[in-house]
């Protein structure tokens, strides 16, 4: 069980480091101090936040598994 705990969580610091990602790349493209609203690329940091809302669920689904091995180990 232990293995799989110490995979899960390598998942999950794997899963964090791509949300980080796509936080960074979002946020330039929604940022009215760099570009007007007209000039937004919307629709491109709409598939990022699909990105991102996916990248979410899998870390809740993760942090859920974790702490039921983590409370199975004791």
């Amino acid at each position: 069980m232990k293995v799989g705990l110490g995979e899960k969580k390598q998942k999950q610091a794997a899963l964090q480091q791509e949300a980080k990602v796509l936080c960074r790349q979002i946020s330039p493209l929604l940022n009215p101090l760099l570009l007007s609203i007209e000039n937004m690329d919307i629709a491109k940091a709409s598939v990022k936040m699909d990105q991102l809302v996916m990248a979410q669920a899998g870390l809740l689904k993760l942090q859920m598994q974790i702490e039921e091995l983590e409370d199975a180990l004791g």
